[in-house]
């Protein structure tokens, strides 16, 4: 019983990983973005 409960404990918080390293790989494109346009100005 308390296998199951880990495997999906684990499965959760991979899906969160997942999630936040999106989000920091959507945000760290938009900062370089940001940067090489005031660069440009």
């Amino acid at each position: 019983m308390e296998s199951v409960h880990s495997i999906e404990a684990v499965s959760k918080t991979s899906r969160l990983d997942r999630d936040n390293m999106q989000i920091s790989y959507d945000l760290t494109k938009f900062l370089g973005k940001c940067l090489r346009h005031s660069l440009r100005t």
